[in-house]
């Protein structure tokens, strides 16, 4: 007889495989920027679309991917620019503001996010914004300066279009963006409607 994972083994996986592919990206974009990028007045980052996605996934276990990429852009880029040791609370931390999307899959729902493209981008951009203002409001927190805080936001212009059209994309994808404790009940659904017609 197959032995079948528990949600709570699927889950741990499912969150190991997400940070991997965060780490291996964000280590890729950070150092194309040192070298293609590093005099621009932007910066790419996946963090906002992988933990956008994640919390469409999990909920609130996003936050481990925010938290996580926050400390690999510090790690990655930051300290190439002479980032200091207060850039891991301002991005680590921070990045934690994008907790605010799980607002967006209870009211109005997971379901109508996923099913509106309108309502995909939102989400994707309350994420964004929730993870710009909250480094803002660490860094304000450490003593930056109120006009400082604006370059928070306006470097993330390319992040936030990249974020946008990919969970566009990913949505349209059976299962990615998709509460998978939704998508389980649904797979077994399945399976349990050909094994009975099968057996007809």
């Amino acid at each position: 007889m197959r032995r079948q994972r528990t949600v709570a083994q699927y889950r741990a996986i499912d969150l190991v495989i997400f940070a991997a592919l965060l780490a291996l990206f964000e280590f890729v974009l950070c150092k194309a920027g040192t070298v293609w990028y590093s005099r621009e007045a932007y910066v790419i980052s996946l963090t906002p679309l992988f933990t956008a996605v994640v919390m469409m996934r999990w909920g609130v276990w996003g936050g481990i991917h925010a938290l996580l990429g926050g400390v690999l852009w510090v790690v990655f880029y930051g300290m190439s620019l002479g980032a200091g040791w207060e850039n891991y609370l301002i991005y680590g931390i921070g990045n934690l503001g994008g907790l605010a999307g799980l607002a967006m899959l209870k009211k109005p729902s997971w379901k109508a996010v996923r099913d509106s493209a309108w309502l995909t981008l939102a989400y994707g951009a309350v994420v964004l914004l929730g993870m710009m203002t909250g480094r803002a409001l660490i860094a304000w927190i450490l003593g930056a300066l109120p006009k400082t805080l604006i370059l928070f936001y306006t470097p993330e212009v390319v992040t936030a279009l990249f974020t946008l059209v990919a969970l566009w994309i990913v949505r349209r994808l059976d299962g990615m963006f998709e509460n998978q404790l939704h998508y389980l009940k649904r797979v077994h659904r399945e399976m349990q409607s050909e094994e009975e017609g099968g057996s007809e």
